[in-house]
């Protein structure tokens, strides 16, 4: 499995040193240069779902070998790559990968959404806003074209100023998106930011949602970080076969189902596929945000 993987890297690094390890449901492999100061670490789980990598290395040596690993993907046949280290953000996002910040609200086991408290806590959320911001703040729930998908909208006007807040609850992984958070800049660095955040974490939490995660602006990332957010970068392979095994053809209809949730809409008309939602809830449970983002390989 790992013989194309060592000869790339030779090819840019060298004589090079594997060992491979079975970590429960993980394969690891350790990598390290001899001549050079490189040091791979890939993990994938025994599906080939994922493949976390952690890369330690100079400047020049990264952008080949971060290529190294998309294709070390592709031969596994995975979904999605994560990197757990911020090597260089220019170069993992000219390759495909895009920055996620993600905050662990529980770490015992999942429970499902919890849908019937969700009205009462989508208005308590508004109401807060409303004495927090002073204003009159409207919610809706949108319709998502993708059926394990519950979107929450609260949004509001201040001066003509815009407020938005804009969540996703994803029933298939336990885990809620944050599309959209605005918040007027006259009103900004007065520790408003921290007490939203801190309530929206507080609604997600009581709804059994295990992990919130958001894309963030360059200017905010320091704001996410202060609010005990931690970032990784990761790409989805988007690889057709890979998305059409995933699913399970329903007999006698053009539709889909996916751990146990029914598609309502053909194949085609998913963008994106809901195993991309399953992939980061699993690679989640092999990642330890406590070891400086890196792959939890001992204990």
């Amino acid at each position: 499995m790992l013989a194309q993987l060592q000869a790339n890297m030779e090819e840019v690094a060298g004589e090079i040193i594997v060992e491979q390890e079975q970590k429960d449901n993980l394969i690891v492999a350790q990598i390290e240069a001899v001549e050079k100061e490189i040091q791979l670490t890939v993990a994938w789980d025994d599906q080939t779902n994922y493949l976390i990598g952690n890369l330690d290395c100079n400047f020049e040596a990264a952008s080949p070998l971060v290529r190294i690993c998309n294709s070390f993907g592709h031969e596994l046949d995975c979904a999605s790559i994560w990197f757990s280290h911020d090597h260089n953000s220019a170069i993992l996002g000219d390759n495909g990968y895009a920055k996620q910040f993600i905050f662990r609200l529980v770490t015992t086991t999942p429970a499902k959404i919890n849908y019937f408290l969700l009205e009462s806590q989508a208005q308590a959320f508004g109401t807060f806003l409303q004495n927090t911001l002073n204003c009159q703040v409207e919610f809706n729930c949108p319709i998502d074209e993708r059926p394990y998908i519950y979107s929450l909208d609260w949004h509001a006007k201040m001066n003509g100023m815009k407020f938005s807040c804009y969540l996703h609850l994803h029933s298939l992984s336990q885990a809620a998106y944050l599309e959209e958070l605005v918040i007027p800049p006259k009103i900004r660095r007065l520790g408003i930011g921290t007490l939203i955040v801190n309530h929206l974490k507080h609604l997600v939490a009581t709804l059994n949602c295990r992990y919130l995660y958001l894309s963030a602006k360059k200017h905010a990332e320091r704001f996410w970080l202060k609010q005990g957010f931690t970032y990784v970068f990761r790409a989805n392979l988007r690889n057709e076969r890979r998305r059409i095994a995933a699913l399970r053809r329903q007999p006698g209809w053009d539709r889909m189902c996916v751990e146990g949730e029914v598609m309502s809409q053909p194949t085609w008309f998913y963008r994106n596929h809901p195993q991309d939602d399953l992939d980061l809830y699993r690679m989640l449970q092999s990642w330890d945000p406590t070891t400086d983002r890196s792959i939890c390989l001992t204990g």
